[in-house]
């Protein structure tokens, strides 16, 4: 009687630290906000699996590049740690790839660095 109500004990911690160690989902659609020489600027950020859509709304359009809707490619670099390729050269010839890394908070938020800009992401 002691052995099974050990292994169900056992059985129960193996299943609840399996369930702690599910990977985090980035997908869905996230408002991105950050401010930078003084603007306050936003993107709207679209994750399915491991690709999706970056678009980049400013007050100001001097560069096209950022005005383009780039495809991306996440790439996961811990648990709650991933990496997005903002591929602005496959959306506009001449325009080059940018990196945000991203870190999740909770199910409906995020921090990340573009550069050295501090980024908030805020699931829609």
């Amino acid at each position: 009687m002691k052995s099974t109500v050990f292994i169900t004990s056992l059985l129960l911690g193996i299943s609840t630290f399996s369930s702690a160690q599910a990977p985090v989902d980035f997908s869905g659609n996230w408002d991105v906000k950050w401010q930078e020489n003084n603007l306050q600027l936003g993107a709207k950020l679209s994750i399915q699996n491991e690709t999706g859509t970056w678009q980049m709304f400013a007050q100001t359009r001097k560069n096209p590049c950022f005005a383009a809707v780039a495809p991306i490619e996440l790439k996961r670099s811990a648990e709650k740690r991933a990496t997005v390729t903002l591929k602005y050269s496959a959306a506009l010839q001449g325009c080059t790839d940018g990196m945000v890394f991203i870190t999740q908070i909770d199910a409906n938020s995020m921090v990340g660095k573009r550069g050295g800009i501090d980024l908030t992401f805020t699931r829609n």
